[in-house]
């Protein structure tokens, strides 16, 4: 069944990398299914997926363009309706581009 399953920890890597792939195994059942992981070690995070092969949630992870967000999910986008003023993108959020600059830092005023 897609899904997402991680954890946070302070544990060995190789420790963490295991239960990681332990959790995935129990949800990748079906061959049409993709998987995959994200790991950063330094902050203790360890991430997995399983999606439907050619899902809006494969290929995970997304980044934005200075990779300071980094965004795993699961499932379908519902198309909402939007306006972000000034940005040029007004409409649906149809693609995974979009949806990392609705995430993007705000620049920050001095």
């Amino acid at each position: 069944m897609p899904g997402i399953v991680g954890l946070f920890t302070k544990r060995p890597r190789a420790d963490a990398e295991n239960e990681l792939r332990a959790m995935l195994e129990s949800v990748c059942h079906e061959v049409f299914y993709v998987s995959g992981t994200w790991i950063d070690e330094a902050q203790g995070i360890y991430v997995g997926w399983v999606a439907r092969e050619g899902s809006f949630g494969d290929r995970m992870p997304l980044h934005n363009e200075s990779r300071e967000v980094t965004l795993c999910f699961s499932g379908e986008v519902e198309r909402r309706r939007f306006s972000m003023t000034g940005t040029g993108c007004n409409g649906f959020i149809t693609t995974k581009r979009q949806i990392l600059f609705t995430l993007q830092p705000k620049q920050r005023q001095s």
